[in-house]
């Protein structure tokens, strides 16, 4: 991080054991317990640079290897349960593996992306996310960058409105 809102961000996973959905809990894929279903694995996750920019940073820009549910479809307050149905895109998650595949990079995997972040008003945030369409399968060997570009991949594109308000004073 610098003074003139430069950041540089790199993460890592690492998974070991087995699938607690189905091992300790015989759920189904599509509700799995939130961000713990991964393959065994060491794995780089985050790798990428972030531009705060304007009036009290309300704008930025990222570029690098990024995950879009971290960016996008997120609830402050979902992260208190366990169960992946209150986390972003956990449906996608289910069909990762099979011939109807959505490959944007979803948890556990990250792709090459850009995302910019536009504080309009004080309460109103809009967002415009464009990712590889092929983030890849969960396998053990590929070390977080099972990404492909070019030759017909396509690209992710999301988009969000934020907005809150505070009825009475109190948040919402």
């Amino acid at each position: 991080s610098s003074d003139l809102g430069l950041t540089f961000r790199i993460g890592w996973n690492w998974y070991q054991g087995p699938s607690p959905t189905t091992s300790l809990l015989g759920g189904l894929p599509s509700m799995s317990v939130s961000y713990y279903e991964a393959s065994n694995a060491f794995r780089f996750y985050e790798i990428h640079l972030r531009q705060d920019f304007g009036r009290d940073d309300r704008w930025s820009f990222e570029i690098g290897q990024m995950a879009a549910d971290l960016d996008f479809m997120t609830s402050r307050y979902a992260a208190i349960f366990q169960n992946g149905t209150f986390g972003a895109f956990s449906t996608f998650g289910a069909f990762r593996n099979t011939t109807n595949v959505f490959r944007a990079p979803i948890y556990p995997l990250t792709a090459p992306g850009a995302l910019l972040r536009m504080g309009l008003f004080e309460d109103f945030v809009a967002r415009v996310g464009v990712y590889t369409a092929d983030a890849g399968q969960d396998v053990v060997s590929n070390w977080g960058f099972g990404w492909g570009l070019g030759g017909g991949k396509g690209a992710s594109i999301f988009w969000e409105l934020e907005s809150s308000f505070r009825p009475a004073g109190r948040p919402g």
